[in-house]
């Protein structure tokens, strides 16, 4: 089966349909994660299986169109990017993407994407990996970033050396 994403817009008390978004994956994973930046005119929806990608729709008037999509520059088979943890600044020109499998080595220490656009193009800004020296497992499964897009946060967790499930 194929999965989909919708747009709907308020009018009034009531929401219609606006637009349906392509899915440029076969896979059912399309959809995985949604976002919307304040003004509502940049979408952003992930596949978060296998190599994980983000597709970038922007809206004019009515019309939404495919802008680019996104992967990270070091993919690996199974890093997730954009399984759980996504953000966009308000004015959508900053996203967050975590991807809490990244690692060569198949720990699945994880790491968070940053995407910055400029005008209609898309680039990858930086990588950003868990701050500790221990190594956490599945960094980036869940975040969020700042409106402004200049603060992040982000979680990982499963690392034997943070003690105990419960630990204070």
């Amino acid at each position: 089966s194929i999965a989909k994403a919708f747009i709907f817009k308020r009018t009034g008390n009531s929401y219609s349909q606006e637009a349906e978004l392509p899915n440029y994956e076969s896979a059912s994973k399309f959809g995985k994660t949604v976002i919307l930046n304040d003004a509502g005119d940049t979408a952003v929806v992930t596949t978060g299986t296998g190599t994980g990608a983000a597709y970038v729709y922007t809206r004019s008037g009515t019309t939404w169109s495919s802008q680019q999509k996104l992967v990270s520059s070091d993919a690996t088979s199974n890093q997730q990017l954009g399984k759980s943890a996504i953000g966009i600044s308000s004015d959508g020109n900053t996203l967050m993407l975590g991807a809490q499998n990244d690692d060569p080595s198949g720990n699945s220490t994880g790491a968070v994407y940053i995407f910055v656009r400029s005008g209609t193009t898309w680039s990858q800004q930086q990588k950003i990996k868990a701050p500790s020296g221990d190594q956490p497992i599945f960094f980036g499964n869940s975040g969020g970033i700042s409106n402004d897009g200049n603060t992040i946060v982000a979680r990982a967790y499963g690392t034997p050396n943070w003690g105990e499930y419960g630990a204070a």
